[in-house]
């Protein structure tokens, strides 16, 4: 959802590295202490009853669609979770500042680098064969990217989220009151190196 990818991009893949991922971030950068401490924040929602398109939802009603929870804004809602007018993403902290930590930064980093991850499997899969090259197009111009053309666009998405995690920094030393547990934080752990990005041009007839 908060990835640089469709709607339809395959999901298989993504859910065995979600975990990973968030326990890599920090355990290399923030601490697993904070990280259990946004954990322990979690609003948990229960018995959360999927959209349905017959009901008109009241003011703070909250349904599920496609994995999210929605809030509705209005009384007599008709529309779908999508207006954002009528319907916002219901909270996922307690805690206001972490609330404004995921919903600028650590969202984004998470959904860009899980693609980064995995894409590469999306693209490339093992079967009875080994690992092929996927070729299932569904669109009409459309075919699958060969490796160095999907390295050149895996970089970018690296390139972006590694901006996300550094605004991220910006923000809790701004905001350092807010995080007792990042005192010693200041940046430290989390200086990853980006490559130079890379734009995609014509070569002889390809990109």
């Amino acid at each position: 959802m908060y990835s640089p990818v469709r709607d339809e991009y395959a999901t298989n893949t993504i859910c065995g590295q979600i975990k990973s991922m968030e326990t890599t971030l920090f355990r290399r950068c923030l601490g697993i202490p904070f990280y259990k401490k946004l954990l322990e924040d979690v609003i948990s929602y229960s018995n959360i009853a999927d959209y349905n398109h017959l009901i008109a939802y009241s003011e703070g009603d909250l349904v599920l669609l496609d994995g999210t929870v929605f809030e509705s804004l209005v009384n007599v809602n008709t529309e779908t979770p999508v207006v954002e007018t009528n319907w916002k993403v219901a909270p996922k902290f307690t805690n206001v500042y972490y609330q404004e930590l995921w919903d600028n930064f650590l969202r984004y980093y998470l959904g860009y680098m899980l693609i980064y991850s995995t894409v590469t499997y999306s693209t490339f899969q093992a079967g009875a064969k080994g690992v092929v090259q996927m070729k299932n197009y569904q669109e009409v111009g459309q075919s699958t990217v060969d490796l160095k053309t999907l390295n050149v666009w895996k970089m970018n998405v690296k390139n972006d989220a590694l901006d996300y995690l550094d605004n991220m920094k910006d923000y809790i030393r701004d905001n350092i009151a807010q995080f007792p547990d990042l005192f010693d934080f200041c940046g430290l752990g989390c200086s990853i190196k980006k490559s130079r990005r890379i734009g995609f041009r014509r070569n002889n007839g390809y990109l």
